[in-house]
């Protein structure tokens, strides 16, 4: 989570759009290739659900004057689901 957090404030020290586009992705790719295995994002019923992945393509930037919000998809995997279908 740190890590996506601080791409936020690397995103607002460059100077155009485009290169705020261009840096988001370059970091959510190097954030992708980091992911440890079972890693999960610590939200409300949400432990049990493994990221995968950052969809990349599926990210989407929004730029404020003060802000670099963005909204990434994950792919996720749910293991108790995995072990119920199998039984």
């Amino acid at each position: 989570m740190k890590a996506l957090t601080e791409l936020s404030v690397d995103i607002m020290r460059q100077v155009s759009p485009s290169d705020k586009k261009s840096a988001l992705l370059k970091g959510l790719k190097k954030i992708n290739n980091g992911l440890p295995a079972s890693v999960y994002i610590p939200f409300v019923n949400m432990r049990n659900f493994c990221v995968l992945n950052i969809e990349v393509s599926e990210t989407k930037l929004f730029i404020t004057n003060h802000r670099a919000p963005y909204m990434v998809a994950f792919e996720v995997w749910r293991p108790a689901e995995e072990v119920s279908i199998q039984v």
